[in-house]
């Protein structure tokens, strides 16, 4: 597909741009959640005038959502390519979040599972597009497919799309939250159940993908991975419990 397009002599790489709308999408995602981020804060922040409290709130969440972006590149570099042989990965990414949204949290004296619970629907939303980035650029490619619509521009073959069927599994998790967030659920599990299912859907995505080398038996590392984090979740969960 296009890994790179020509617009008034300008050549945008769809790689980067679709990366950053979908960063940009996670933010806007977090600045929209803070009014409900205002609400955790203390009694003493929740007497300011309703302006100056949402103002104070816009500028905290955003604050912690650049501070999680900046864990994110660490860990991506010194955690997810260490294991995963060079290429970056989304489980960097959720690492990165998690510890943002625990340290961060406390100088704000916020809970911080209810906070994560505010940013849980974006992360799914964001990995929409930036799968679109994969599609478009080649890489996170598929088995060789004969006949497919998808040439990969990246492996110069034809393949089977999987960063699109990613891409719908994203958006169907997303759809998901934004249900469930309308019904009872005990506050603090959002996040804890998003790291349960991404880790569970990816593990099956895996088996369509041809970009890393079994390491063992016909699992990945990625699927190591998932299996990891889906018991990460789980503990979680227990974990979120046990805040008031």
């Amino acid at each position: 597909m296009l890994q790179r397009i020509e617009i008034g002599g300008i050549t945008i790489n769809m790689y980067s741009f679709l990366n950053y709308v979908g960063a940009a999408v996670l933010c806007l995602w977090v600045l929209s959640q803070s009014g409900s981020f205002a609400d955790l804060c203390p009694p003493a922040r929740k007497q300011t005038s309703a302006r100056r409290k949402r103002m104070i709130a816009a500028a905290a969440f955003l604050m912690i959502t650049v501070a999680g972006f900046l864990l994110l590149l660490v860990l991506n570099r010194r955690f997810g390519n260490w294991f995963t042989g060079g290429n970056a990965n989304y489980f960097g990414s959720l690492t990165a979040w998690f510890i943002a949204f625990l340290v961060l949290p406390v100088l704000l004296k916020t809970p911080p599972f209810k906070t994560l619970d505010l940013l849980t629907p974006g992360l799914p939303l964001s990995l929409v597009i930036s799968k679109l980035a994969c599609f478009c650029w080649g890489c996170c490619y598929s088995f060789k497919m004969p006949g497919s619509f998808y040439r990969n521009n990246y492996t110069y073959r034809y393949e089977f799309p999987v960063q699109l069927l990613e891409s719908a599994v994203a958006l169907l998790i997303f759809l998901f939250f934004l249900w469930y967030r309308k019904r009872p659920y005990r506050p603090g599990t959002l996040f804890p159940l998003y790291v349960i299912i991404y880790s569970a859907t990816r593990f099956f995505t895996e088996f369509l993908r041809d970009d890393l080398p079994n390491v063992t038996g016909v699992f990945d590392a990625y699927q190591i991975m998932c299996v990891v984090y889906v018991i990460l979740g789980l503990m979680l969960i227990i974990v979120s419990r046990k805040e008031p």
